[in-house]
């Protein structure tokens, strides 16, 4: 390759760049490039309509408009919640299978963020899922209960929280970092 076809090559790719920035998805321009080595004919540029370009802009703009419709939709904050707990579970497991006891200061760190945000009955359902047998009667008889009884309606809308599943039986990591989740509960009821 010699110097004037490498100039006609970053010729082409300046033009393309500014044809990108002024937005001209519709027309391509296509400048003569050399099929055989040769030298490309100086005034051999034409105009390519693209065919599927528009068909294929509308159909993204449909894809985004779907994507915003689904993202506009608010959680639940309890179910913002059991997944929160979920992912801390989650990093406890990965741990404790890593050995890794910095990943467990991450997570207990993130028990600050839990306090004021954890509600009675995802910490019960906690408890439930990690404690061991021994410890289980203890932990839910300290575990507060719900400020105001549910209806039978909100019962039957209310499901119960569901965790990640995790390998059983759970390590006693996972015990600790509910127990921890309890205590500073009870440490902010007083």
């Amino acid at each position: 390759q010699g110097p004037v076809q490498h100039a006609v090559r970053r010729a082409l790719a300046s033009e393309c760049a500014r044809s990108r920035a002024r937005g001209s998805a519709d027309v391509e321009r296509v400048a003569g490039a050399p099929s055989s080595g040769g030298m490309p004919d100086a005034g051999e540029t034409k105009d390519v309509e693209m065919k599927g370009a528009k068909a294929g802009a509308d159909k993204e703009k449909e894809g985004e408009d779907k994507a915003k419709e689904k993202k506009e939709q608010p959680k639940d904050p309890r179910t913002l919640m059991i997944e929160a707990v979920g992912q801390a579970m989650k990093s406890v497991n990965a741990a404790v299978a890593a050995g890794d006891s910095r990943m467990m200061g991450r997570v207990t760190r993130s028990l600050n963020g839990f306090r004021r945000s954890v509600t009675p009955d995802v910490l019960r359902a906690l408890l439930e899922e990690t404690a061991a047998s021994a410890n289980k009667a203890t932990y839910l008889s300290m575990a507060p209960v719900a400020d105001a009884p549910m209806t039978d309606e909100e019962k039957a809308a209310r499901q119960d929280p569901k965790f990640p599943t995790l390998p059983k039986p759970y390590p006693p990591e996972m015990e600790a970092f509910a127990g921890l989740m309890l205590l500073v509960q009870l440490t902010d009821k007083k």
